[in-house]
Formats: structure tokens, C-alpha cells, sequence
């Protein structure tokens, strides 16, 4: 596909379809990445399109339910576990990154990568 200017102001999407498969990924994880940001990194990364780096995330994934018991207290039980098709189970574990490097510098680490 040959871009030209007229045909982006035609065709915006395509612009968009380029960057995404073009552009680089980058993930920075913490040791306090924790849930849903892990299982989106991990999602990432099976899919191949990002490069993390920083720490080993924090290995929390798993989803619980809240239930009120007497005595006004609350009582939180585990109700989900989750398993990573490239990584197995993340819980207790985490997920480590591709270029390791303590999260206060995971940025300028990534940013050297171009």
C-alpha cells in the first residue's frame, strides 16, 4: 500500500492500521503491578507486541467476592485463579519482565530501546 497524503485525509485508518504493526510496545512493571495490569501484560506479551521491562510484577491475580458477616466485618474469599497460556499460573509468582531494571529506571531503559 503506497500512503500519500490525500490518501490519509481519505483514509485515516489505514494510518492507524500502519502504527499498529509497526510500533513498539513498551510495558514498565513494578513489584507492585498487581491484577488486571498483569494480565494484561501478559496478554501482551503472548500476543507478542511488547517488550517489558522493569521488575517482576507482583503475582496477585487472583479474583475474590466479598461477603459481610455479623458484627459489621467483611469476610474475602478467593473465587478465580488465573492461568497464562505462555507463563502458567501467575499468582505467587508474577511476571517477569523481558529486560530487567529496577522500576525507577524502567522509562529511560525503554526509551534507549529506539
Amino acid at each position: 500500500m503506497q500512503l500519500t497524503k490525500r490518501s490519509l485525509a481519505e483514509e485515516p485508518r489505514d494510518l492507524l492500521l500502519i502504527f499498529a504493526k509497526t510500533a513498539s510496545v513498551y510495558i514498565l512493571t513494578s513489584k507492585r503491578t498487581a491484577s488486571a495490569a498483569e494480565l494484561a501484560t501478559d496478554a501482551l506479551r503472548g500476543a507478542n507486541r511488547a517488550t517489558i521491562v522493569g521488575e517482576n510484577t507482583a503475582g496477585e491475580m487472583l479474583s475474590q467476592k466479598i461477603y459481610d458477616i455479623p458484627g459489621g466485618f467483611h469476610l474475602s474469599l478467593p473465587i478465580a485463579d488465573y492461568y497464562s497460556a505462555v507463563n502458567g499460573r501467575i499468582e505467587g509468582v508474577g511476571i517477569r519482565p523481558d529486560i530487567e531494571t529496577d522500576a525507577a529506571n524502567a522509562l529511560e531503559v525503554a526509551l534507549k530501546q529506539f
